[in-house]
């Protein structure tokens, strides 16, 4: 399903939780964006439809939900508020497409999450029939952001899903090139974050004992990275730190990671001579990844 934000609030559509810019939750490794519970996962369940559209108005972040059957039409727009970035809305219409004299009744499933394992929450107070909200009479002030990962800010909730939400070099190699070409301010405050947190990292390398900067990342790693500097980067170095970086990225590197990751590594050890441990990860590269009845990846 689509997913909706503002680059602070985000979340996919109907689904349980939703996610906050710069929120996360775990240690040694565990780090994932912590889980908001949804209060958006609610449906409507007309019968006998004549009509059921979902659309994203991809320009605005707008997603559309339009139903009907002979009595009633509804129309639903979910989308995280530009003025307020706190603020996930939906706002919903239903029109009557019978004469006035009997109530139209329309059933709603309600799903809403309560619960989460990143947060002790509680409702103190509330009522079915109305929701109060102080007044909104200014913007909201802007905020710190704090990464781009590859599958947005609405996923990572988990440890396996798109590295736990955080950025890894991904964003500056692949993403952040089209964005400074288009969007030079966005492209600024996508590097803010660095500067934001440099403190930290410096701290981060100081525990390693390294002089520099060390940024949170996962404990594993699914891709080929550090590897691809001897190839196909052709970055000037020793046998020795060639072979130190091809052992010590294969003990980290996860087993059900890209293709491309053990074939990068194959094609180290070939330049290495080390023919047996390259036809191992030649096999390894595409072994698992076969499926019939063609036998193709």
């Amino acid at each position: 399903m689509a997913y909706v934000g503002n680059g602070h609030v985000a979340t996919v559509i109907f689904s349980d939780f939703i996610y906050m810019n710069g929120l996360y939750n775990g240690a040694n490794g565990t780090s994932h964006r912590a889980r908001i519970p949804s209060t958006h996962n609610w449906q409507f369940k007309l019968e006998s439809l004549s009509s059921l559209l979902y659309s994203l108005d991809v320009a605005f972040g707008v997603f559309t939900e339009k139903l009907e059957n002979d009595q009633v039409r509804i129309e639903r727009r979910i989308f995280a508020s530009q003025e307020y970035i706190e603020l996930l809305l939906a706002h919903v219409v239903i029109t009557r497409l019978t004469s006035k004299g009997h109530p139209i009744i329309v059933p709603v499933e309600v799903n809403e999450q309560t619960t989460s394992i990143d947060f002790d929450l509680q409702v103190s107070s509330r009522d079915d029939k109305h929701v109060s909200l102080s007044p909104l009479s200014t913007r909201s002030e802007p905020k710190q952001f704090y990464r781009v990962s590859p599958s947005s800010l609405s996923r990572g909730g988990r440890l396996s899903e798109d590295y736990g939400g955080h950025s890894f070099w991904d964003t500056e190699t692949w993403m952040y090139p089209l964005i400074l070409l288009f969007y030079p301010t966005l492209a600024r405050e996508i590097l803010s974050y660095r500067i934001a947190l440099r403190d930290a990292a410096m701290y981060n390398a100081k525990l390693f004992g390294y002089v520099g900067f060390v940024f949170v990342e996962n404990a594993t790693i699914k891709q080929a990275d550090v590897v691809l500097l001897g190839f196909p980067l052709m970055w000037p170095m020793s046998k020795e730190v060639r072979r130190n970086d091809l052992l010590t990225y294969e003990r980290m590197t996860r087993d059900d990671g890209l293709v491309m990751t053990y074939s990068m590594h194959t094609v180290g050890h070939l330049e290495l001579k080390d023919f047996e441990l390259a036809e191992e990860l030649f096999r390894r590269s595409y072994k698992t990844y076969v499926r019939p009845p063609f036998n193709v990846n």
